[in-house]
């Protein structure tokens, strides 16, 4: 059987030579590409035995998906662009830190939004000896905050942006991640019966319903198909000529991806070898039954042309 992502992982990390070998650890919840899930609560206590920083790019995961930061990863740093799960805006991101590392870490930053002016002495001794920012005269604070706001970039936040992130954020703290993976998992059902019935590859590890690969069959059984069978002979040479991978190049996975949208609404993106399906609150049996519909007329009805001839 094949080695799951996390066994994989945990494994590399064992084999080091020395906790000097690697210096960090930069994972996501779960692969981007086809929702198979990464154990990080498992490698973050091999990390943490190795002392080594566990880092998690959470995006494809925060919002839609369990990610325990505190009882269970205990991540050094999460960071989390909000405009996929989170529904907030482009231009936005969290990040979380852990404390054990607010002393040791400097911010990349160097800005006194990054500094702790709390002590009063900052503005009377700058007002008495001159500019903030003079050279010769002027007093600036050297002491950070003691917490994460020590690293918050340097310029200002979009006062746009920040009220329509509050409103995201709050909608969705509303939900039950694990009842939505629940909710998710019985709607895709009949896709990913299809697809096993079909011969596509779907993940056979533990995987997220929210994001889910699914890989056509290999080229050599799709060349027997009966629609397929009825290209000219000189076109069949011409694939047999041009195709001789065992899957569908990425260009052809893109024309399928582009035929779906343009000829049906519906919306997939050509990922690692496969096509990503992403479904969410809004997702109805009737939207999967149309994908189903669509992705038979493409592999094996009337529209084959859409990647037999790209």
């Amino acid at each position: 059987m094949k080695r799951t992502w996390t066994e994989s992982i945990v494994e590399h990390l064992c084999k080091a030579s020395n906790r000097h070998a690697i210096q960090a650890v930069m994972l996501p919840p779960l692969h981007w590409a086809d929702g198979r899930i990464i154990d990080l609560a498992r490698i973050g206590q091999v990390c943490h035995k190795r002392h080594i920083p566990l880092i998690v790019d959470a995006t494809q995961a925060v919002g839609i998906f369990k990610v325990d930061v505190l009882a269970e990863i205990q991540p050094a740093l999460l960071a989390c662009s909000t405009h996929k799960w989170l529904r907030g805006p482009s231009g936005t991101s969290l990040v979380y830190i852990h404390p054990s590392v607010h002393d040791t870490w400097l911010p990349l930053d160097q800005h006194e939004r990054g500094r702790d002016m709390s002590n009063s002495d900052y503005y009377i001794n700058a007002a008495t000896r001159g500019h903030f920012m003079d050279p010769h005269t002027g007093y600036y604070p050297e002491a950070f905050f003691s917490n994460a706001r020590k690293f918050d970039a340097g310029g200002k936040a979009n006062p746009m942006l920040l009220p329509m992130l509050q409103a995201s954020l709050q909608e969705v703290a509303q939900l039950n991640v694990e009842s939505v993976q629940q909710s998710l998992k019985q709607i895709m059902q009949p896709l990913l019966k299809w697809c096993h019935d079909h011969n596509f590859v779907i993940p056979s590890q533990p995987h997220a319903y929210h994001i889910i690969g699914i890989q056509p069959p290999p080229y050599s059984i799709l060349l027997q198909q009966p629609n397929v069978l009825l290209l000219s002979h000189q076109q069949k040479q011409q694939e047999q000529r041009n195709h001789y991978q065992e899957r569908l190049s990425p260009k052809q996975l893109v024309q399928i991806a582009r035929h779906l949208e343009q000829a049906h609404g519906i919306i997939l993106q050509a990922r690692c070898g496969g096509l990503r399906v992403a479904p969410y609150l809004d997702t109805t049996p009737q939207d999967v039954q149309a994908l189903i519909d669509a992705l038979q007329d493409i592999y094996f009805g009337s529209a084959v042309s859409v990647w037999a001839n790209g």
